[in-house]
C-alpha cells in the first residue's frame, strides 16, 4: 500500500468505516494487508465487502483514519499524496 511507504499509515494503525452504521475496525499490517477480526484481506475493497456483506464496495472511500477534526478517507490521503502539496500530506492529521 503506497500510503504505508509514504508514512501516512503505519503497521498497527486502526481504520474506521466511514459509515456510522458500521462499527467494525480494520488494522493495517506491515505487509499492507488489513485484518478485520481474525480475517486477513489483501485489498481495501475486499475488507469493506466483508464488513458490509455487499458484493461491491469502494474500499478507498469506505475506510478512514481519525483526523484532528473528522475522519479522513484513504482516498483523500491518496489524493494528497499524488497532489501538488505532496510534501504537506500530514497537514491536518493527528501525529502518528
Amino acid at each position: 500500500m503506497d500510503l504505508i511507504q509514504a508514512g501516512l499509515l503505519v503497521a498497527g494503525q486502526e481504520l474506521r468505516p466511514t459509515r456510522r452504521s458500521r462499527t467494525e475496525r480494520a488494522v493495517v499490517l506491515s505487509t499492507g494487508e488489513l485484518q478485520v477480526g481474525d480475517r486477513l484481506f489483501g485489498t481495501l475493497s475486499g475488507a469493506a465487502k466483508a464488513v458490509t456483506g455487499s458484493s461491491a464496495e469502494a474500499g478507498w472511500a469506505f475506510w478512514a483514519i481519525e483526523g484532528d477534526v473528522r475522519l479522513v478517507t484513504l482516498a483523500e490521503l491518496r489524493g494528497r499524496l499524488a497532489g501538488p502539496a505532496a510534501g504537506q500530506v500530514n497537514e491536518g492529521l493527528e501525529d502518528r
